[in-house]
């Protein structure tokens, strides 16, 4: 008899025979999404299946999917005249409910007019999925920890991607819970980011007998990885015991002691949310998006049937936060652009035409960098205002200061800019270089710098502090193109300013070569301030690094800059700066080192390592060099003999008689750098 045990939220069925997964094989092939692609070869229409929404472990002892496909399983197994209770059954389990956690939240604190509609509503419902369908700025978090401290009254447990949880109290998450609750102790957050942290936590729970923590914000990858270590065990059938985990994902929430796990942008990766509410049986699974609608028909019916429409909360009229603008492609020589398909419109095939032509390249270059330009609020000019009256009048949402309320539209551009580039590639490091002044002193005598210009949040409306504490831009160049002892803006007052107030993310300083070479060091005429300004950016503990503006001039060598370049302070290859609150976990390193004589010469060979994901996937390698009796330290970049894309390197092979050491490792593209491999050589 196949056993069907079904929750709140998703159902799970016991295969004891091949019988039995034949009776599920039509139901299963429903539920299978399909890529079609156009196959130039067989001249046909192709379908690729890319994911399924029904999740097995690899032994097919267990296969789970949403509970709101039950009703179907059953009418297919009947349909196969097979009997409810002689072929099989269905059994009703769930957790008991968990214990009352005390979370306040702040007093001051009162629900907006759409955030207590989405209240009403999520009180009228006992259990299941739930979507919370609010725009951006609408206040989901907030609704989201007011819904967990007074409604449901219990731990709050919220998932989502990695940057999302926030990197401090200023930040993400992190951010949302100092700002909106009271009786939170540092001790009293848990933050998980990697397996060994989820690992550690379960274990801390289960030593204490209870769950510690008011609050648990949880790594969507994390949590994805522990559920493939579960169902990951054809050929190890002990895999996920030897990883560590106590307990299974279907008794985690219980363990947590949670009846609701709520879901950070929900619209992200249809099938592992599909995968999670499936699995983790809890009485509700609540999902935040502003943006839940998919471009595939598939996906769609797939959230509708995890969220179905009497279990939306859709907010009615969104508030105008943005006039949009048009901007449109125009080419000299449009006849050289390919942009449908037998698919239809592709913007990758346009862009792919694009870059075959340098010309093309510029101008599409150009046009983008107009329209983020242009985005901006322009630099004062004298005889020009800025004719946004009737935009103001017309959708202030309820700012009364036009200056607030064009940094609000900036912060709203950049916010969603970044929540787009991270969507569509979370690898891709979105920066700003800004004004190099945010406030002089007299017009913020609390954290102004004693400058006297042109500033980015008066006079060009960007709130550059804002974007970097709240961790919307991945890295900061501010622009200090003055040389040290400038009377309006002192390159050293600047930096130091900067150095305290924008280290929440990686901090570079913009630097113009031409007026650095032209002044001389204040200390030592002899000389231009090369030498102390990056005197001043190694003495600053949150400057990462300098960007040179522009390239052409450190190429003509101007001031001898290019030399001191090469010679001096680059003198060694680096690697690219690491970014860990997008991603920390480096890749599994290089396999099976090998030495070859071949035509080329002799040469090290290599095997990249195994990868699923964008960020466990090898992208580059770096190969090191040693000598036979010296101590390996990757530390040392006078050491790298070459950062490259290829497996493997050519030997310098001179008589065979000197002893090296050679060390490869791997680079994710977030430059995460793995363990090293190693081989001893003669050359």
């Amino acid at each position: 008899m196949l056993k069907i045990v079904a929750n709140h939220l998703g159902v799970t069925l016991y295969p004891t025979c091949d019988k039995h997964l034949d009776w599920i094989r039509p139901f299963n092939r429903r539920y299978i999404a399909f890529q079609s692609y156009w196959d130039p070869r067989q001249r046909r229409k192709v379908n690729t299946p890319v994911a399924s929404f029904l999740f097995f472990r690899a032994d097919r002892s267990e296969v789970r999917f949403l509970r709101t496909m039950l009703d179907e399983l059953r009418n297919d197994l009947k349909g196969q005249r097979l009997i409810e209770g002689l072929d099989f059954f269905i059994k009703e389990e769930y957790h008991d409910v968990p214990k009352t956690k005390h979370l306040t939240m702040k007093p001051d604190w009162v629900p907006r007019e759409e955030q207590a509609k989405a209240i009403e509503f999520v009180k009228g419902i006992d259990s299941g999925a739930i979507l919370l369908h609010l725009q951006t700025g609408g206040g989901k978090s907030s609704l989201a920890l007011y819904l967990a401290s007074t409604v449901f009254k219990h731990c709050f447990v919220c998932v989502m991607r990695p940057t999302f949880i926030g990197t401090g109290p200023s930040t993400g998450w992190l951010k949302a819970i100092n700002k909106d609750m009271v009786g939170f102790k540092k001790h009293e957050i848990c933050t998980i980011r990697g397996s060994e942290q989820l690992i550690s936590l379960m274990n801390e729970i289960l030593d204490k007998g209870h769950n510690p923590y008011k609050a648990i914000l949880l790594s969507s990858r994390t949590i994805q990885n522990y559920l493939s270590t579960y169902e990951d065990n054809k050929d190890d059938p002990k895999l996920f015991e030897n990883k560590g985990y106590p307990v299974k994902p279907q008794d985690f929430s219980k363990l947590l002691e949670v009846d609701t796990v709520y879901y950070d942008e929900a619209h992200f990766d249809h099938n592992f949310v599909c995968h999670l509410v499936s699995t983790i049986n809890t009485k509700r699974f609540i999902g935040m998006s502003a943006t839940p609608d998919a471009d595939m028909a598939f996906q769609n019916r797939m959230m509708k049937l995890l969220f179905p429409l009497s279990k939306r909360y859709v907010q009615k009229v969104a508030n105008v936060y943005q006039q949009p603008i048009a901007w449109h492609y125009q080419f000299k020589r449009p006849e050289y652009l390919r942009v449908t398909t037998k698919m239809g419109y592709s913007h990758i095939l346009l862009e792919q035409t694009i870059m075959k032509r340098g010309w093309m390249i510029d101008a599409y270059f150009k046009l983008i960098k107009k329209a983020i330009d242009d985005y901006f609020y322009p630099y004062p000019a004298a005889g020009f205002t800025i004719d946004d009256d009737r935009e103001f009048r017309q959708n202030n949402n309820g700012i009364t200061n036009k200056g607030d309320w064009r940094r609000d539209n900036v912060n709203i551009f950049i916010k969603q800019l970044s929540d787009s580039i991270h969507s569509a590639k979370p690898w891709v490091k979105f920066g700003i270089s800004p004004f190099g002044i945010y406030r002089n002193k007299k017009s913020d005598p609390q954290i102004g710098s004693d400058t006297n210009g042109l500033q980015n949040y008066d006079d060009l409306y960007a709130d550059v502090l804002l974007w970097v504490n709240n961790g919307w831009v991945d890295y900061c160049v501010p622009q200090l193109y003055w040389q040290i002892g400038n009377k309006a803006a002192d390159y050293e007052t600047l930096i130091k300013w900067w150095n305290k107030y924008a280290s929440n993310r990686p901090l570079y300083i913009g630097e113009d070569i031409e007026r650095t070479v032209k002044y001389q060091d204040i200390q030592n005429p002899s000389q231009n301030q090369m030498p102390a300004k990056y005197a001043l950016q190694n003495r600053m503990e949150n400057v990462q690094g300098v960007v040179l503006w522009y390239a052409k001039t450190a190429v003509d060598n101007i001031g001898n800059y290019g030399t001191n370049l090469r010679t001096n302070y680059w003198r060694y290859p680096s690697l690219q700066p690491r970014m860990p609150f997008i991603d920390d976990e480096a890749p599994k390193k290089p396999k099976r080192l090998k030495k070859v004589w071949t035509e080329d010469g002799y040469m090290l060979f290599w095997k990249a390592p195994k990868g699923k994901h964008w960020d466990d996937v090898a992208h580059k390698y770096v190969v090191y060099k040693f000598d036979h009796d010296e101590e390996i330290n990757i530390n040392d970049a006078s050491k790298i003999v070459e950062i490259t894309s290829k497996t493997y390197t050519k030997l310098p092979y001179d008589d065979g008689t000197k002893k090296m050491k050679y060390v490869v490792t791997a680079l994710d593209r977030m430059s995460n750098e793995s363990k090293i491999a190693k081989k001893k050589v003669k050359l």
